[in-house]
């Protein structure tokens, strides 16, 4: 018993030794996997960007809404509108350079609200903040909340419901990052054939480095210079965010009608840590319809030919600043209960009562345009209304159409101006009556003395009307104050705006009279032919030039107009061609025994010519 007791003790010892090596090959095999993966991993963050997984995506700062947020109200009464304000991309809005909030809205149909015992923020004021952008420690980026505090200011008794918006101006200076490693491809512009360690490749993607703009290809190439390369990259960025970008230095100084700054961005690129020189003359791009484009390169000797290809760094960063808008819409509804104060009349300034409702003076005035309501505040004197005005544009439209004649203020609630939708004028028209009309026409028989049409030009338009003449006329007429070009609609189809009654015909050394008529300069006798001798005042039948040239016609050798232009001639501004011009002319058309062929047989060596001897 005893020694089997043993001989068991034995093989326990053995089988525990079999299993204490295979559990040091099993550990042995899971470091080497896990090894295997992280350089797996580390090879990976080498081929593409910097391997920061917050700088991806399109968007900065965004404009968000509770949906605690009221989207109808009671005339009257209080409410509140809280706004979320986040970083959804990976910069950083620091306090020293804010981004800024600013609100507006309709005061016909809001009041703000800022008493003691409200803990909201004053609409009335810019709102200055900083936010911290995606990183380790703000995982999903920094966030803020303002809340707004409003009173819906009383409806007439007339009105059940209205809209109304309140708008939210988010700025913020931005910048965005991009690195990812690039070949310095050597080899590509020297002959050495020996493998190389990489090649130039492009660049392209629209996924975002964590910012509004976005850097979406870059086009590598080497440059051959005397005894070294040159690196230079072709820079391609589009502006995948809903704003608009400046390139401002902060918010204070943004204005994004302001053409100097409005779609800029400032590049900075490095290669290896050295600066490259972007641009021609600066470091700023200009953004058209969303994308731009920016050539950088390195500006030094300090890359030699003989080298071997080689990766390196290159990091691209685009400063700017960007505006987005958004709004909250509320609707505003009768209270049957609420007694409006006693100040409020019975429908608002831009309003009208008809047929016992209010309606925005636009949509009277449009279906009402002899009204004396509708009269005032007219762009110009003369002015009326049309069907097709509604209070349908914006600031920017409005004043941009004003000057046609599109746009009167004040006839619309809020930020809404009355504006024609329809007929749209072009540079050669002007608004009135609701109708587009050509300059000239306007200058010439409704208001000459509008100075910012008809006075710059310094004629008097008396006699003026769009004329279909040549430039080459119109030219002629303009020496003597006859003709102005860009007052016609279609003036590259020979329409231009004259007085050809004004027209001065040039002196001449001709003993034939030189006379205006249907606004050409023409001799006595090409005006006869032009009149088929109907020339009122001249004698176009006379056989001679008699004593006084202009009472006779004559084209040469002392031969009366008819004999010339009974035939039709080469030029019509020369109905003085001759008879036998225009048998040798049209000689192919004339058929043997012909009418034709009989008159032109009196032309020398008309037998000859058309037997073909």
């Amino acid at each position: 018993m005893v020694i089997q007791i043993k001989n068991y003790k034995i093989r326990l010892m053995k089988i525990n030794n079999i299993n204490k090596k295979r559990s040091k090959n099993a550990y042995v095999n899971l470091m080497a996997v896990i090894m295997i993966i992280c350089i797996g991993i580390f090879l990976s963050g080498c081929q593409g960007t910097s391997g920061d997984v917050y700088k991806t995506g399109t968007q900065g700062l965004t404009i968000g809404f509770s949906s605690a947020n009221t989207k109808s109200i009671y005339e009257g009464e209080n409410f509140g509108l809280i706004v979320t304000i986040s970083n959804a991309g990976a910069a950083n809005v620091n306090t020293n350079n804010p981004a800024t909030l600013k609100v507006s809205y309709d005061d016909y149909r809001l009041t703000a609200q800022n008493s003691s015992n409200m803990q909201g923020v004053n609409p009335l004021q810019t709102v200055l903040f900083g936010l911290h952008g995606k990183s380790i420690e703000y995982p999903q980026g920094d966030q803020q909340y303002f809340t707004y505090y409003f009173q819906a200011r009383p409806l007439t008794k007339l009105r059940e419901t209205s809209t109304t918006s309140v708008n939210f101006n988010l700025c913020y200076p931005y910048t965005t990052q991009f690195t990812t490693l690039t070949c310095i491809d050597i080899t590509s512009v020297t002959n050495d054939q020996s493998p190389a360690a990489c090649t130039v490749q492009t660049y392209s993607g629209t996924s975002g480095q964590g910012a509004p703009m976005v850097v979406t290809k870059i086009e590598p190439q080497i440059l051959l210079q005397s005894d070294s390369i040159r690196p230079q990259f072709g820079i391609y960025i589009q502006n995948a965010g809903t704003g608009y970008v400046t390139d401002a230095d902060t918010c204070q100084n943004t204005d994004i009608n302001n053409k100097n700054q409005a779609n800029k961005v400032k590049v900075t690129a490095m290669l290896s840590g050295t600066p490259l020189k972007c641009g021609l003359t600066d470091n700023t791009v200009n953004i058209i319809d969303g994308t731009g484009f920016i050539r950088c390169y390195l500006d030094d000797n300090s890359i030699v030919r003989n080298q071997r290809n080689y990766q390196t760094p290159l990091t691209i960063t685009l400063a700017y600043t960007y505006v987005t808008i958004d709004k909250q819409d509320i609707e505003i509804k009768n209270n049957p209960t609420y007694e409006a104060p006693s100040t409020q009349g019975a429908c608002n300034s831009y309003e009208i009562e008809y047929n016992g409702k209010c309606m925005t003076k636009c949509d009277y005035c449009s279906g009402n345009p002899t009204d004396p309501q509708c009269q005032v505040n007219a762009p110009f004197p003369g002015f009326t209304f049309t069907d097709q005005f509604s209070c349908s544009c914006d600031i920017d439209q409005c004043n941009a159409g004003a000057g046609k004649g599109n746009c009167i203020k004040g006839y619309c609630p809020g930020d809404l101006y009355c504006c024609l939708s329809g007929a749209q004028c072009d540079q050669y028209q002007v608004q009135y009556n609701g109708k587009c009309i050509n300059k000239c026409d306007y200058c010439a028989n409704i208001n000459s003395s509008d100075g910012s049409v008809c006075g710059a030009q310094g004629f008097n338009f008396t006699g003026f009307s769009c004329q279909n003449i040549t430039s080459d006329q119109c030219d002629n007429y303009a020496t003597s104050g006859a003709c102005i070009k860009g007052y016609c609609g279609g003036s590259n189809s020979n329409s231009y705006c004259a007085n050809l009654n004004k027209q001065v015909c040039p002196p001449t050394g001709s003993p034939e009279a030189i006379i205006l008529y249907g606004g050409k300069c023409l001799t006595i006798c090409q005006a006869c032919g032009a009149t088929n001798g109907a020339l009122s005042g001249y004698n176009c039948d006379a056989s001679s030039t008699g004593t006084d040239p202009k009472t006779s016609c004559v084209c040469s050798g002392n031969t009366p107009y008819k004999f010339y232009s009974t035939y039709p001639t080469r030029s019509p501004n020369n109905p003085c061609h001759s008879k036998c011009d225009w048998c040798f002319e049209n000689i192919a058309k004339i058929s043997l025994g012909s009418s034709d062929a009989t008159d032109c047989g009196a032309c020398p060596s008309w037998t000859q010519t058309f037997n073909g001897d």
